[in-house]
């Protein structure tokens, strides 16, 4: 009878931490709407378009990243296998480095020819003073 007990009692303290979590939470209004974007100038439409595109691009590196490091992985000592994966791993850190370069580049071209500064480069822009 004893064995039954501690069981039991075993088993109902596994699930009263589950118990304590079960808490509401307290959210006053709901979490809202997205906010839209606006499409307002040209500006705004290459930003949305480069960063989608490069963004993509950086996934799909990672994507390749991961497939050459799991060919590394799987080759088993085979040389050609092996070192098809280093190729695929180095070409896709290549292909990383330069997405970032080329989404630096776009930034900073954007910018100098007048579109919105960007919080992460500080660009002086030359003022007339009247």
């Amino acid at each position: 009878m004893k064995k039954y007990y501690y069981r039991f009692i075993a088993g109902a303290l596994m699930f009263l931490p589950s118990i304590a979590f079960a808490d509401p939470q307290n959210i006053p209004e709901g979490v809202g709407f997205a906010s839209k974007k606006e499409w307002n100038t040209i500006y705004d439409i290459l930003n949305y378009v480069v960063t989608l595109l490069l963004s993509v691009s950086a996934i799909i590196a990672v994507i390749f990243l991961i497939i050459g490091g799991l060919r590394y992985v799987i080759s088993a000592g085979n040389a050609d296998s092996v070192e098809s994966a280093k190729n695929t791993i180095l070409y896709s850190v290549i292909g990383l480095i330069i997405i970032l370069l080329a989404y630096v580049i776009v930034k900073i071209v954007i910018n100098l020819v007048g579109g919105q500064p960007e919080q992460f480069i500080d660009t002086p822009v030359p003022v007339n003073p009247q």
